[in-house]
């Protein structure tokens, strides 16, 4: 990652760019990955991973700052690792913005989730896109 105040991408050091993202962003991506391991996308063998990442993509297209894009990362991880405590905690170590906007996406920590919570969800978003 960094050595000294060099970056590396495959050992070489790059020079600094002004999109270049800070390690916290990158831990994020980090965290996101190992905490979704395990986890397919519904109903596929497709990894989790690619919609925390195209969540991110999306935030960031739209003009996301570091905090944003990382709670498009993590925005699922209160809702869907199994240690729901812990997940909380592991958002909150990327700071309160993170953890106050990963908290407003959540609809559930309890898990499994029941088809009524699901059902609701899919209601409300459904009226948003209605309007």
């Amino acid at each position: 990652m960094r050595d000294g105040g060099n970056f590396l991408v495959a050992g070489h050091p790059i020079a600094p760019q002004p999109w270049l993202y800070t390690p916290r962003f990158i831990e994020a991506v980090q965290a996101a990955l190992l905490m979704h391991a395990h986890q397919p996308r519904k109903g596929t063998t497709i990894p989790y991973a690619s919609h925390l990442l195209g969540t991110c993509s999306i935030a960031l297209d739209y003009g996301a700052n570091e905090d944003e894009a990382i709670a498009a990362l993590l925005h699922d991880v209160i809702e869907d690792v199994h240690y729901a405590p812990g997940a909380r905690e592991a958002v909150a170590g990327f700071g309160p913005e993170v953890l106050r906007i990963v908290e407003a996406c959540s609809d559930t920590d309890r898990l499994p989730k029941s088809d009524l919570e699901a059902m609701d969800r899919e209601r409300a978003w459904r009226r948003i896109f209605e309007r």
